[in-house]
């Protein structure tokens, strides 16, 4: 038997999916990502305290940029936190 992973790769794709289906139009700003400007799937803190989706801001640092996408000012770091308070509230309010 197989266990249902939310937080894993399958949980992501089907979260993805499901978040496609909601009109952007209804979906606040706070859940968007500054990089993709799309819904965030797997939303993450930066260094400047804003959220990313994960995906899109690992591939600014691969990238080389040491800035804040959003405000353009250094980052201290380039350490990412999962944003769980974000992606919870955003399942609470979209994908119930």
């Amino acid at each position: 038997p197989h266990s249902h992973d939310p937080s894993g790769a399958a949980g992501l794709r089907a979260r993805a999916a499901a978040i496609a289906r909601i009109p952007r139009e209804s979906i606040p700003d706070e859940f968007i990502c500054a990089i993709t400007l799309e819904p965030m799937v797997d939303p993450v803190i930066a260094a400047d305290g804003h959220s990313y989706e994960r995906e899109a801001i690992e591939e600014w640092f691969v990238l080389g940029h040491r800035s804040s996408p959003k405000t353009g000012a250094p980052l201290e770091h380039t350490q990412l936190v999962p944003n769980f308070a974000l992606r919870s509230l955003f399942s609470g309010a979209y994908l119930t």
